[in-house]
């Protein structure tokens, strides 16, 4: 009820209206002005003829907790009850006048000349002796004589922002408040009609269509406004249904929050991973948290606390704004649909603010038809979706008929194309027994060229040899030799891998045959007269290729009791039983065979004091470039000497078990070996 354009005003002046001059049969007007006000007090009429303490003048239109206690300072109490007190001068004897009160989160009682003609709730001086009511109610009045007195009793100790009334009074005829009051009442059915059909409608759809979540979500919080605005505007739809003030307040906050909520969601939902799902994630607990404290807390608490509320959603709905904004210069799908939807309600959520810090005074009509346009504009976001799935629907089947006809074509091509499949796999399967064959040989031919395990333990017992080509065959070998009073042991790495590499192995392994059979027994002349003869093999002064080799040899003398290395690019680790920890030889960082411009090239030697339980591992790079882990990068040179120096003190058999077992572990079940692999222990 209130100001439509051209409306009137009547003005209490210091508790009293003067309305002498004023048709009231013929004029309505809303109540603004200073009533006399007694705080703690509820005094009947027939006690305003005593004496009684001298009165405050304030507007009953503004809660208590926003009035100034002038004689102890700061505000009101919120909860607390009190008289207001309104004299009216009129003229003459006025029947068929009605007042319009709005609806208060509190109780009152009004009189009018000592009866009383509107009551709403118990009104009572404690929490215990008042009952709440909050119902918008029109009632017919009778001013007699030439002056008349209101008296309005009200106790609030249930509603947080309660004391005073959120909308001033009205006063007027009664054909045209009642009439007003009819029209209020039919924008609500509307609205609330409106709100529920179409919520009813999309979550039909909902259920036959659960693919789009953005359906559900819409119903949902149609459905949610539709109750909210129940509870918040004309509790008289519950009287059917009887529940305390207090779960109707609660359902009133609980019904916002989760048509905020599904708000949030619906728009997730239509622009997924973008601005709007970003925000959901933050806003969707937020608008849960005041869900709980509202089911949590009584009503004079959390009622406090719905400006935090109005304050996320006004960001929430400036920064949409923003952001739409840009969506609608970009022409994104569904924009301009949001962009009014969020304009339409932005107009709203102001125009509700107006009236509730009573900047204007209007009926709920405004309030029902921009929250029906709202819903509307939004709903056709879910038209326009619709739309696009039928006609990408006819278009598919249409595209469908027509690769129908295509496939029935390609059907008999691919028979065609199957037989000759068909004989090719046969070809190619016949070709692979072959290869396999021709593999298999080349592993007899090399396991034959490499010594056996078995005679390298008739020489050091305590020894093992982990020897993993990637494919069948081979570059990495190892070798041996023992001539009385030295024993050579030699790990090399051919380049490359598969049946190349193990062509280079046999000729790697011819080299050392030649150059021993000459009586060279120390390792760095071993390397060299290696290096010598592969430049001469591989001719990489003359011809392009990248044939080299890496290799380690060690060379154990019986005669001085030493251990002899030298190395191309293939370290040593070795310890003796009074060290606790490996040490690493670097070897010389050159490849033999590969060509430089100085063909004499030299590698360091190295001698170590021979003892009894000395152990050392020389390994080609294949172990630690193998990539696994976690991180699928390599093993690497440090990890693996880590793990080596902790089961070095175990059988060097156990040790061999233990490096095939990382080995699978860090490249795993879905990994692949990248390299040939080869690593030799030996303990004195």
């Amino acid at each position: 009820m209130g100001e439509d354009e051209g409306s009137t005003f009547f003005t209490v002046e210091r508790g009293v209206l003067d309305l002498r001059t004023v048709d009231l049969q013929q004029t309505e007007g809303i109540i603004k002005g200073e009533w006399e006000f007694y705080y703690n007090q509820l005094i009947n009429p027939e006690d305003f003829k005593q004496n009684i303490n001298l009165p405050t003048y304030v507007s009953p239109w503004t809660s208590w907790s926003e009035l100034t206690n002038e004689q102890e300072g700061g505000n009101y109490p919120t909860l607390g009850h009190a008289t207001y007190r309104l004299r009216i001068l009129h003229q003459k004897g006025i029947d068929e006048m009605a007042i319009h009160m709005p609806g208060i989160g509190s109780s009152y009682n009004l009189f009018v000349d000592g009866k009383l003609y509107l009551s709403n709730g118990k009104i009572g001086t404690s929490r215990e002796t008042s009952t709440p009511f909050e119902v918008k109610q029109t009632g017919a009045i009778e001013l007699r004589g030439v002056q008349s007195e209101i008296v309005l009793q009200v106790s609030n100790y249930h509603h947080g922002t309660g004391g005073g009334f959120g909308q001033p009074a009205i006063l007027g005829p009664a054909d045209a408040l009642f009439a007003e009051t009819v029209k209020d009442t039919s924008s609500v059915y509307l609205l609330v009609g409106g709100l529920l059909l179409m919520g009813l409608f999309f979550w039909v759809i909902h259920i036959f269509w659960k693919y789009d979540r953005s359906i559900r979500h819409f119903a949902y919080m149609t459905l949610a406004l539709a109750c909210w605005f129940i509870f918040r505007e004309d509790r008289n739809f519950l009287l059917f249904f009887p529940l305390s003030w207090e779960w109707e307040t609660t359902l009133e906050y609980i019904f916002m929050y989760i048509a905020l909520y599904h708000c949030i969601e619906f728009y997730a939902k239509i622009f997924p991973g973008d601005y709007f799902s970003k925000a959901a994630k933050v806003l969707r607990w937020l608008t849960l948290g005041f869900i709980v404290v509202t089911v949590i807390l009584p009503a004079y608490i959390f009622t406090t606390y719905t400006f935090v509320h109005n304050i996320v959603a006004a960001v929430y709905v400036g920064l949409c704004g923003v952001y739409m904004i840009q969506k609608v210069y970009q022409r994104a799908p569904f924009s301009g649909f949001v962009m009014i939807g969020l304009t339409v309600l932005a107009i709203n959520v102001i125009y509700m603010e107006l009236i509730q810090y009573k900047l204007i005074y209007t009926n709920n009509r405004f309030q029902a038809i921009g929250f029906l346009t709202f819903i509307l504009s939004q709903s056709l976001i879910l038209a326009y979706k619709f739309s696009a799935l039928f006609i990408q629907e006819r278009i598919l089947s249409e595209k469908n008929q027509v690769q129908s006809e295509e496939l029935e074509q390609q059907a008999e091509q691919l028979s065609t194309f199957n037989q000759l499949l068909q004989q090719q796999k046969e070809q190619l399967q016949h070709a692979n027994t072959q290869m396999v064959s021709s593999f298999n040989a080349a592993l007899q031919i090399q396991q034959a060229m490499l010594p056996h395990i078995d005679r390298l333990k008739e020489k050091v017992q305590d020894t093992f040899v982990l020897w993993k080509p990637k494919d069948v065959v081979g570059g990495d070998f190892y070798w041996f030799k023992d001539t009385g009073d030295h024993i050579i042991i030699a790990v090399v790495d051919c380049t490359g891998h598969g049946v190349s590499g193990a062509l280079m192995s046999m000729s790697a392994s011819n080299m050392l045959h030649e150059i021993t059979g000459k009586g060279i027994y120390t390792p760095d002349k071993i390397l060299q007269e290696m290096h010598r003869k592969a430049l001469d093999q591989f001719q990489q002064d003359k011809v392009s290729n990248m044939a080299s080799m890496d290799a380690g040899i060690v060379v154990i003398n019986k005669v001085k009791s030493k251990l002899q290395y030298a190395g191309a690019r293939v370290p040593l680790l070795y310890c003796d039983p009074s060290e606790e920890e490996l040490l690493r030889i670097k070897p010389t960082k050159i490849s033999l065979g590969q060509a430089r411009k100085d063909k004499k090239v030299s590698f360091s030697y190295h001698s170590i004091p021979l003892k009894k339980g000395t152990t050392f591992y020389m390994f080609t790079d294949g172990y630690q470039d193998q990539f696994g882990g976690p991180n699928d990068r390599k093993f690497s040179i440090s990890q693996l000497e880590r793990f080596l120096n902790d089961i070095k003190d175990k059988p060097m058999g156990l040790q061999q078990l233990h490096l095939m077992d990382r080995h699978n572990t860090w490249k795993g079940e879905k990994g692949f070996q990248i390299d040939d692999m080869l690593v030799l222990g030996v303990r004195i």
